[in-house]
């Protein structure tokens, strides 16, 4: 008799313990931090790609600019954005066409890059001589009317009346 009253109160243990949900809680609360925190991973690589694009359109833009003009610079202006970035810098008869590409910081394998062109500014050897060979010389009224005459070469503020 005794070892029935044991046997039931075990079997009354065991189905209390089946029957028993407080661990749950537990596990779906462990999931539901998981969740947030890929979540807020997710959110971070993206912000951090947005902003590696932009970093890489204003870099582009800048390269793009500086070798326009001829500034030997550019590439290492480019470079300066941070991380590994590479810098290419092509150029035809009348473009320069400038290439960034970067690493996003919190995306390992994801790289974003940008393109800018930029046409080319003159050198000035190719520019017109306005009157080749006259100098800067005038002589005769500057101003009809007004009787204010230069002769020899003209100098700032020199014999003029406003």
């Amino acid at each position: 008799m005794i070892r029935r009253r044991r046997c039931a109160r075990m079997r009354n243990r065991l189905r209390a313990s089946l029957a028993d949900e407080s661990g749950m809680v537990t596990v779906e609360a462990a999931y539901a931090i998981a969740a947030i925190v890929v979540t807020a991973l997710i959110v971070v690589g993206a912000v951090a790609g947005m902003v590696a694009q932009i970093r890489c359109t204003d870099a582009a833009r800048e390269v793009a600019r500086l070798a326009a003009a001829g500034d030997d610079s550019a590439r290492e202006a480019g470079e300066q954005i941070g991380g590994d970035v590479d810098v290419t810098i092509s150029e035809d008869a009348e473009r320069i066409s400038a290439l960034v590409r970067s690493q996003v910081l919190f995306l390992p394998g994801l790289s974003v890059s940008a393109t800018a062109i930029a046409v080319k500014e003159p050198r000035g050897e190719d520019q017109v001589d306005f009157a080749p060979g006259a100098g800067n010389e005038v002589s005769g009224p500057m101003q009809a009317g007004a009787g204010n005459e230069v002769s020899g070469p003209i100098q700032a503020g020199v014999g003029v009346d406003p």
